[in-house]
């Protein structure tokens, strides 16, 4: 059976380091593990074989700056997870929305202080997407997810962290430029892709997810989302505190599924069959003019020509800040 003394139970809550040694016959250690203990911010909670901390609504630019701060206690390295606002769809059949860039740092270093997460929410097409940080002011280090391209009409999509669809006839898509961002950061893998070319006629081109481009139109699927295995949206959902399954919502829990996909690219808008968002959380185009699943990043869907109206607006994004427990 494990034991430890009092006094080496003590230190390792002072460290916020646990190890636990197996004193068989044979002295044999059976085990070792690390536990990072006191940190704080955001809202906490642990799954699995992890504690998460949850930057949603409450860590948007405009709330107050103690909403968005993680303080680190102990531990020597963090992981995070950051991914900027979705983009939206246009009218008229146009490009379905991007979704936001994705930035995954693992084993990040770090000292014990305090740090800075800003979430970018989703926009529609005639406003400005936002770009999600996270910042270690000792750095100083500045870790960038950028907001979704918009999908466009009889022009090309726009530029994001995955890019809009083009509009018709035959205009490109935007270009996903998440993946030149954060240089330097070796521990930080970026994630997003181009948005499809719009159709030859009125078809806008799928918006580009952080797993895949954009399909041409028509019909102009959205790109898939990429998976995350560490955040399995059934399980989180029902280990995360009430008032978080209150503002994610089932339609999070749903987009994500046991894989963990999020930043999905909208469809393209057009006048027949709705074009479908990409899988982990991309608005449908069409006349369903779906909007993308707020806190995956995901875009929206293109509006229909006929009648012509706008498309949806692109999910809210967010940040995760995990580690072993």
């Amino acid at each position: 059976m494990p034991f430890r003394s009092t006094l080496a139970r003590s230190a390792g809550k002072l460290l916020g380091v646990f190890k636990e040694r197996d004193l068989s016959l044979r002295g044999a250690i059976q085990s070792t593990r690390f536990i990072i203990t006191g940190n704080t911010g955001g809202t906490k909670f642990t799954s699995g074989n992890f504690t998460y901390h949850f930057y949603v609504n409450d860590a948007f630019a405009p709330q107050p700056s103690s909403n968005k701060e993680f303080t680190l206690n102990s531990g020597s390295s963090i992981n995070v997870l950051v991914i900027g606002g979705g983009a939206g769809g246009q009218n008229d059949g146009g490009g379905g929305g991007g979704a936001g860039g994705v930035a995954h740092a693992e084993n990040m270093p770090v000292s014990p202080g305090t740090f800075v997460a800003t979430v970018g929410q989703g926009k529609a097409y005639n406003d400005t997407t936002e770009s999600s940080t996270f910042v270690d002011p000792s750095g100083p280090t500045t870790i960038t997810a950028l907001g979704g391209g918009h999908g466009r009409d009889s022009n090309a999509g726009e530029g994001g962290g995955s890019g809009g669809g083009g509009g018709q006839p035959n205009n490109s898509g935007g270009a996903g430029n998440q993946p030149s961002q954060n240089p330097g950061l070796s521990y930080v893998s970026n994630y997003g892709f181009a948005g499809g070319q719009g159709g030859p006629s009125d078809q806008g081109g799928g918006g580009g997810g952080a797993g895949e481009t954009g399909f041409a139109g028509s019909p102009g699927v959205g790109g898939d989302g990429r998976n995350f295995s560490f955040m399995p949206g059934p399980q989180l959902y029902t280990d995360m505190p009430s008032p978080l399954q209150s503002v994610v919502g089932t339609a999070w829990r749903d987009a994500l599924g046991s894989p963990g996909k999020m930043a999905g690219g909208g469809g393209g808008g057009g006048p027949s069959s709705p074009a479908a968002g990409g899988a982990g959380g991309g608005g449908t185009g069409g006349n369903t003019r779906g909007n993308g699943v707020d806190y995956t990043g995901s875009g929206a869907g293109g509006g229909p020509s006929s009648p012509n109206e706008p498309g949806g607006t692109g999910g809210n994004g967010i940040i995760v800040v995990y580690y072993p427990t």
